[in-house]
């Protein structure tokens, strides 16, 4: 399973994200390009590792194609790191 969130706040905490409430290893955060920097953040006492994306929707309809498409691989690599976690476990 995999959750996305393009509004979450990163100082949030508990069950607000959706990594903790859904109790997954992990999230994705995709802000439009200059709304946050591309970064890692950990939510404490939860072990969650929250990653924030920066998606540029500036230039052509392609370019912008081209990087949902890179942001796709990404959360497709994200997703099989969970389940090679979880056949291990």
């Amino acid at each position: 399973m995999a959750v996305g969130d393009v509004a979450g706040a990163v100082e949030a905490s508990g069950d607000s994200v959706p990594a903790v409430a859904l109790n997954l290893p992990g999230g994705l955060l995709v802000y439009a390009k200059g709304e946050d920097a591309e970064a890692v953040h950990y939510v404490r006492h939860a072990g969650k590792r929250l990653e924030v994306a920066a998606l540029d929707l500036s230039g052509s309809i392609d370019e912008i194609h081209a990087r949902i498409g890179e942001l796709a691989r990404r959360v497709r690599t994200l997703r099989h790191g969970v389940m090679v976690r979880r056949v291990a476990a």
